[in-house]
């Protein structure tokens, strides 16, 4: 059976992707545009970070919608030693049992939620800085 260009799994159901919103590129961009961050990979990294230093977890917020102009990378770029699934287990409300397509599912809100936050506080007035 063919894959759909939206597929992020293989046939085994392992996440291979990491999708940004559209809505979220636009504040990746900007920070990117402001000399925050050099690439769109590391500011979603933050995004991430800074939604668990927030107590953000998936069930916070409803699926983003990740069709449209977003940006996407590999899962084994995006987190080649696995390091963020490790922290996301130890700081993140989530099981041990969780499977590695759930937890770069939620890597995925995570850092698309961040992302939002951290446009409206920006909106707001307030400083790279103050969000860390």
């Amino acid at each position: 059976m063919a894959k759909s260009k939206k597929d992020t799994t293989d046939d085994l159901g392992t996440k291979t992707t990491i999708v940004s919103s559209p809505e979220a590129r636009k504040v990746s961009d900007r920070l990117q545009s402001d000399g925050y961050f050099s690439d769109g990979q590391s500011a979603f990294r933050f995004a991430v970070f800074f939604s668990l230093s927030r107590g953000l977890d998936i069930a916070d917020f409803p699926e983003e919608d990740s069709s449209g102009k977003g940006q996407t990378w590999g899962v084994a770029a995006f987190d080649p030693n696995q390091e963020i699934s490790f922290l996301i287990s130890q700081f993140g409300r989530m099981s041990d049992s969780r499977s590695q397509r759930e937890t770069y599912k939620l890597v995925e809100a995570l850092g698309n939620r961040g992302l939002l936050e951290i446009g409206v506080l920006l909106e707001e007035g307030a400083f790279i800085s103050e969000l860390l």
